[in-house]
């Protein structure tokens, strides 16, 4: 709308008029006046209008809310009015502390720079918030990359191949994750966690010293592999064996198994060669009462006397020695000893006494009805027989020895005593 003025009335001439604007409402045109704020004390201190319109504010003396308006915000000052307009709290104060010696940066003669950079505290206006008991808390979005330094961790990191330096270069403490489970291979160059067992003992391996990947494998029952032709002081001699020398002459083997510690331990002088040093020896318990019979199977003590000549049994050991006495008074063939399942007897000794009055030829059979193995002739009210120093062996297991006389008598008495073998 166009600028006019209007007319007003006053006692006496010359004629003021008010500045207007004239605008339209309804039908009719009506004025509407212009008016200027100023200050009340000084002439001609106006408030300015900006050419968008806006009332000009100088916020110097006030605190004022600020918005980056959805982009970069850029503050000069060093002290900064941080106001939560949302909930009215109180007022957090920001000061810039020089990470250098830690004191404050004064607005009027400090800045932050790359050698001396800043940092900052929250304060509600009375005092400086603790690190430790927080009294608010205000949610930060930072939408650029965000660069941390810390002294002590730059001093604790090294720029690879480079020097460190024996009490002065710091070291950072490191830890290890346990992890028994395989994941997902590594490739080249990749970074990854060291390993620790639940003991939190490091798992390591054991690789050479001039070539890379090249490490000790492990067998599946957790022993280490060796390669028993490329150390020194052992040569494999033929397949399956090792000869061992220690550096000091002895030499440990433990096996838990007994059957897997195969070991030919020999003297050390050989037979027929003039005695010297200590040859293996075996020892033997002497005894001047019989010991306390043990199990089938089990494990006994070698029996001596007490000036250690060793016990020595003839033929079978007495649990494995059989006997039986027979009469016979018909020339039919006539078992003298019963079979044993599986088991040789083997004839020692063969007693026939005759109490009749004929004289008769007694054949010995290794099995029934089987052939003659020897005769003995048995005169008329006599006794003959043999103890053998050597078995006479049973041709076949599981058979009984027979004796048959050559014509009936009176009474003819039969003992046979064999080993039981196999």
């Amino acid at each position: 709308m166009a600028n006019s003025s209007i007319d007003i009335k006053e006692d006496a001439s010359p004629t003021k008029k008010l500045a207007s604007q004239t605008f339209t409402r309804g039908i009719d045109t009506v004025h509407q006046e212009e008016i200027t704020i100023g200050d009340g004390a000084t002439d001609g201190r106006v408030v300015a209008v900006t050419a968008a319109n806006a009332l000009k504010v100088d916020g110097s003396a006030v605190n004022q809310p600020v918005t980056d308006a959805g982009g970069a915000l850029t503050v000069d000052a060093i002290d900064l009015d941080i106001r939560n307009l949302a909930t009215g709290q109180d007022k957090v104060d920001a000061r810039l502390r020089n990470a250098a010696d830690s004191t404050f940066i004064e607005p009027a003669t400090d800045r932050a720079t790359a050698a001396a950079p800043a940092s900052a505290r929250l304060s509600d206006g009375a005092a400086f918030y603790k690190a430790t008991t927080p009294t608010d808390t205000q949610p930060v979005s930072i939408a650029a990359t965000v660069t941390v330094q810390d002294a002590n961790l730059d001093n604790a990191t090294l720029v690879d191949n480079a020097a460190f330096t024996d009490g002065t270069t710091r070291v950072a403490m490191g830890g290890y994750i346990f992890d028994e489970t395989a994941g997902v291979a590594l490739t080249e160059n990749d970074a990854a966690a060291a390993r620790v067992d639940s003991k939190r003992a490091q798992v390591a391996v054991l690789e050479d010293a001039t070539t890379r990947g090249q490490r000790q494998g492990v067998l599946v029952s957790g022993a280490a592999k060796v390669d028993v032709a490329s150390v020194a002081g052992t040569v494999p001699t033929t397949a399956g064996k090792l000869d061992v020398k220690g550096a000091d002459g002895d030499v440990f083997v433990r096996q838990a198994t007994a059957v897997n510690l195969n070991a030919q331990v020999v003297g050390e002088v050989a037979h027929d060669a003039a005695d010297s040093g200590n040859p293996q020896k075996i020892g033997a318990q002497a005894r001047q009462t019989n010991p306390t019979a043990v199990a089938d199977a089990d494990r006994v003590n070698i029996t001596a006397d007490d000036v250690g000549r060793q016990v020595v049994r003839v033929g079978q050991v007495r649990d494995l020695m059989a006997d039986a006495t027979t009469t016979i008074t018909t020339a039919t063939e006539t078992t003298i000893l019963a079979a044993v399942a599986s088991t040789f007897l083997d004839l020692v000794t063969l007693i026939i006494a005759n109490t009749s009055a004929t004289g008769v030829r007694v054949d010995i059979r290794d099995a029934t009805a089987g052939s003659v193995v020897l005769s003995l002739y048995c005169p008329a009210t006599q006794t003959v027989g043999f103890t053998l120093t050597r078995p006479k062996n049973q041709t076949t297991v599981n058979n009984n020895w027979t004796a048959q006389s050559s014509s009936a008598v009176t009474d003819l008495r039969v003992y046979i005593q064999a080993e039981k073998n196999v």
